[in-house]
């Protein structure tokens, strides 16, 4: 027996709109990477991240830091909240500002309370990177008294199966100190982010303290990139 022509529309529609849902998704996490921010201006009402417009205060992003934050948490805490070479909740901008100075990495404000530097190589960091050799852009962000709250690395890589190797690594570093991962998107094979444009690869891990992603992005045309941040929950 053949489907009614009204379900068979119905079922496509919910096809159509849970595609277009997971395609913005991604395209929203591609525009937080330094190459894929100017995607931000092609989304209704975006023009940029909500946290940069300018009449929020510092007190205003962090209460929205919290609110936004509060739903992602996870269970049990983590036995570590290092991220690369910086401990949140611990780091002081401070401390940052010198490590930068020591390196001389080119840094710069971004948004309130935070630090970009570009070109940050794996040796600044500790060799926490390992095989990837640096960070296109690194950010920091500090709560009102200066302490990491954020951090957020992206960078270009060579291909397909580097970006698969970096997401491998980091999953094994990050699973040491923050147990298994709370979402898994894909598997770590060069194929599964070479379907196509926009596809990707991510595990991402939440604790009552700490929320981590890694992530990697196939941007097309042969070009991949690589994506991790640490956010500071409670404490």
């Amino acid at each position: 027996m053949k489907a009614h022509p009204i379900r068979r529309r119905i079922v496509a529609a919910l096809g159509v709109t849970t595609g277009l849902v997971v395609l913005l998704v991604a395209v929203i996490g591609v525009a937080h990477t330094p190459f894929g921010r100017p995607l931000l201006r092609y989304i209704p009402g975006m023009g940029a991240c909500p946290l940069d417009v300018a009449p929020l205060t510092a007190e205003d992003r962090m209460r929205v830091r919290g609110d936004t934050l509060a739903a992602l948490g996870g269970e049990g805490a983590a036995t570590s909240r290092v991220a690369l070479r910086f401990e949140l909740g611990a780091t002081a901008r401070a401390d940052v500002e010198r490590w930068a100075a020591e390196h001389g990495l080119a840094c710069a404000p971004g948004r309130r309370l935070a630090l970009r530097c570009t070109d940050v190589p794996s040796a600044a960091l500790a060799g926490a990177l390992t095989e990837q050799a640096r960070f296109d852009e690194l950010s920091f962000d500090f709560d009102l008294d200066g302490r990491l709250v954020m951090l957020e690395g992206s960078s270009h890589v060579a291909d397909a199966q580097a970006a698969v190797d970096y997401v491998a690594r980091r999953d094994a570093t990050l699973r040491a100190a923050l147990g298994d991962p709370t979402v898994v998107h894909g598997e770590t094979t060069e194929r599964s982010v070479s379907r196509g444009p926009l596809s990707q690869i991510s595990r991402e891990f939440r604790r009552r303290d700490v929320r981590a992603k890694v992530i990697a992005t196939n941007f097309g045309r042969g070009r991949f990139g690589v994506r991790e941040f640490h956010q500071l929950i409670a404490g």
